[in-house]
């Protein structure tokens, strides 16, 4: 996430063009009841723009492989009913998206890589799934132009979205055996 603040901004514009553009005059009224984030008063706001991601998602088909795992992980919303968790713990699961949302993301808010880390002294790899949501990527894509570092190297996956590491585990395992491991560990 290079800018939370902007992310969510992008988000929600989008999210409201989409409302207009299909006639959804339910869906626009209530994203402008929000209001453009952040939503520093009501977690049900990021709650409810989260819910709409799927509808931004270009589309694309992830691999049967990865949608075969996530069926049989039964995770359920936000993870909350992975399989290894007891009651407690899917109850902590959800705890801990409330206080991340209540603590953690406001804290995010004045973070923007694309004026704070504009040079790094290690290289740096990215991971571009084509299908992640247009206010996640095109910043990613504006903070990795800008970024100045000994090597870059973008990585782009058309069949992959948020989860390009999960959605393309051969792809991503490859890259980190033969080109990432090799170019940034020094055998001495």
């Amino acid at each position: 996430m290079v800018s939370q603040r902007e992310t969510d901004r992008r988000n929600y514009q989008d999210i409201l063009a989409l409302a207009i553009k299909t006639g959804d005059t339910s869906l626009a009224a209530k994203i402008r009841a929000y209001g453009e984030p952040p939503y520093a008063d009501s977690p049900y706001a990021n709650a409810f723009v989260m819910g709409q991601y799927d509808r931004l998602s270009p589309p694309y088909s992830p691999p049967q492989s990865y949608i075969q795992r996530g069926s049989a992980a039964n995770l359920g919303p936000w993870g909350i009913f992975g399989s290894e968790y007891n009651l407690v713990e899917k109850v902590n699961v959800l705890r801990g998206l409330l206080d991340m949302f209540a603590v953690m993301y406001p804290q995010l808010q004045n973070i923007d890589f694309r004026q704070t880390v504009k040079q790094l002294e290690v290289p740096v790899y990215l991971l571009d799934g084509a299908a992640e949501l247009k206010g996640r990527r095109d910043l990613a894509l504006e903070w990795f132009d800008l970024l100045k570092a000994p090597r870059k190297q973008r990585f782009i996956f058309e069949n992959a979205g948020h989860s390009v590491a999960f959605e393309q585990f051969e792809a991503f395992s490859k890259i980190m055996t033969e080109t990432i491991l090799p170019e940034t560990y020094s055998k001495r």
